[in-house]
């Protein structure tokens, strides 16, 4: 919220905030009520029974309402094709990442482990 605020977020087309549970949905008003003018926000409320029939049934929902949130929001149409062109990007991007974590605390001297978060 606080980097929504600031314009550190400005430029996103959306925001995703997930939870599992309703301890973030007071969050999300503050947030609809702070910024979500200038960066909508997609609340994910998803459910902790993921195995149980009606778990499956409740996620896919969730998640459908949240998929049909983002494509009119953004102006696009989520594929299966296009989900996993962007998983094999996130998973490249993590992977490096690690490489980074690894190789920044081998030169602490160089880069602090308090400003590797901002890699």
């Amino acid at each position: 919220l606080e980097m929504a605020l600031d314009g550190t977020l400005d430029g996103l087309s959306a925001s995703i905030i997930t939870t599992l549970d309703d301890t973030l949905r007071p969050f999300s008003q503050n947030y609809k009520v702070g910024v979500g003018q200038k960066i909508p926000m997609i609340f994910l409320n998803h459910g902790q029974h993921r195995k149980e029939e009606f778990g499956k049934t409740y996620n896919a929902r969730i998640f459908n309402k949240a998929k049909e949130e983002l494509e009119k929001i953004c102006g696009v149409t989520v594929t299966d094709e296009n989900l996993k062109k962007a998983f094999k990007v996130y998973n490249e991007n993590r992977a490096e990442k690690r490489k980074f974590i690894k190789l920044a605390a081998k030169h602490p001297q160089t880069i602090k482990a308090s400003d590797r978060c901002y890699v």
